[in-house]
């Protein structure tokens, strides 16, 4: 017992860690790749509490309400909701998409004038894109911004998910940034298994 209580205190020492200061860059309003996810459920609280964000609960039967944050495009009139991803505890990639979504009210599909006014959105923040793709068949595109240790990426997706047309708002980590969470992310899943194999050996 001594022997796993000192292996515990000395692994604490070895946590993953990262610098506040590697993630400057604000992705997307307050949000930044790389925030902790506690602090990310704060500042999406108090974006509510200004007008800028709007929560919907999402209920199901025999399940806990789940809570979406809304965004709406004005140029556009119409909501995003966001879908942020967590690999282990921080921001890995933050993704917001417009379309059909019943759970919380959204029932018309987006179309491709829609694609186009998200595109003008972005434009005025981060200037001309660095680039833009069109499947003629498919009628698929995409269009990329370069934003220092992230790309922004706003697709048009037909059918996506048989849901119908769907526009897709990505906010992926490039670069210095991307290998930063990428081995915060091992590390901090190798710390998760060596907690449960202590945990495990404590209870038996």
């Amino acid at each position: 017992m001594k022997k796993l209580l000192s292996l515990f205190l000395v692994f604490c020492f070895f946590l993953p860690s990262c610098n506040k200061d590697d993630y400057k860059e604000k992705c997307f309003l307050d949000f930044k790749l790389g925030m902790k996810e506690f602090e990310f459920g704060k500042i999406s609280k108090q974006l509510t509490l200004q007008g800028l964000l709007q929560e919907k609960a999402v209920k199901k039967p025999y399940e806990a309400d789940k809570y979406i944050a809304l965004y709406q495009f004005q140029n556009i009139n119409r909501n995003g909701f966001l879908d942020p991803i967590f690999l282990t505890d921080r921001l890995d990639v933050l993704r917001i998409f417009i379309g059909k979504h019943p759970d919380i009210g959204e029932t018309q599909k987006a179309t491709i004038k829609e694609y186009q006014g998200v595109v003008e959105y972005f434009s005025e923040i981060y200037g001309a894109p660095s680039k833009s793709t069109k499947d003629s068949k498919t009628e698929h595109r995409s269009t990329i911004w370069n934003a220092g240790d992230f790309d922004v990426i706003v697709a048009f997706i037909p059918m996506y998910d048989l849901t119908g047309d769907q526009i897709g708002i990505y906010f992926e980590p490039i670069g210095e940034l991307k290998v930063k969470l990428e081995e915060y992310n091992r590390q901090k899943k190798e710390e998760w298994k060596k907690m449960r194999f202590i945990n495990y050996r404590l209870q038996h």
